[in-house]
């Protein structure tokens, strides 16, 4: 079943100021909690944008290692596009990112190191006063497959394009894809399903014609209501 195309927009839920991560719940003075949270947040973009953050060494196929910078800053800046409050759009992004090479390595060090916050309690706070939270984290690490379709889909072609026995395989998919081949398969279970329909039964006709099924001589069936009747035998 395919995924659906995420929606990563912010529902403001007009829980106040702390909730918003604007300021620091556990902070006494909310003017002094404003102006860390104003420090930290430019402290991060600013990591983002001279690209100083802490790399992550990780490693390659070639038994050595590459150092890059933490996979969670882009989403994270895709999120505050998206109208989320920062401190939460942070930890959406840090906690969608792979385990093994997330910075900082722990939920406490982020919020003291990151958010400015006191404490990690506030993002158990934010959590339980709005379950979208973990629900945006499953949906920003779905919106990684979306953001690399397009590099798939030349990957893709590049390897169908390939006249080679190898790549065999990507030019069915290609085939399947396109709507100019139908496996047998799936051809019998749409058949048997009354998605289409031929004057013969499935398992009276040889590989040979459902291959010809397949290349496009069959018929759709036009699925009516329950209580508009049957569909209407075609003519001979």
């Amino acid at each position: 079943m395919p995924f659906t195309k995420p929606n990563l927009e912010y529902q403001q839920l007009g829980l106040g100021e702390a909730f918003d991560a604007l300021v620091d719940a556990e902070c006494v003075d909310p003017a002094e909690a404003a102006r860390i949270s104003d420090v930290a947040r430019a402290a991060l973009l600013h990591m983002i944008k001279t690209g100083s953050a802490p790399k992550i060494k990780l490693a390659t196929e070639k038994d050595s290692e590459q150092e890059v910078l933490p996979q969670w800053l882009d989403p994270f800046l895709n999120l505050l596009t998206k109208g989320w409050p920062w401190r939460q759009a942070a930890y959406i992004a840090w906690m969608a990112s792979p385990i093994n090479s997330r910075w900082p390595a722990t939920q406490e060090e982020l919020a003291t190191k990151v958010l400015g916050l006191s404490s990690d309690r506030v993002i158990s706070t934010w959590r339980k006063k709005n379950p979208s939270i973990d629900r945006m984290v499953g949906t920003v690490q779905t919106a990684e497959l979306f953001r690399w379709r397009g590099d798939m889909f030349a990957a893709l072609i590049q390897s169908a394009l390939t006249p080679s026995y190898r790549n065999h395989n990507d030019r069915k998919l290609m085939a399947e894809m396109t709507g100019d081949f139908v496996p047998i398969t799936q051809l019998k279970a749409m058949m048997l399903k009354g998605d289409f329909k031929t004057n013969r039964d499935t398992e009276d006709l040889s590989d040979e014609e459902l291959l010809q099924l397949a290349g496009g001589d069959f018929a759709p069936l036009m699925r009516k209501d329950t209580d508009a009747g049957p569909a209407d035998e075609p003519s001979a």
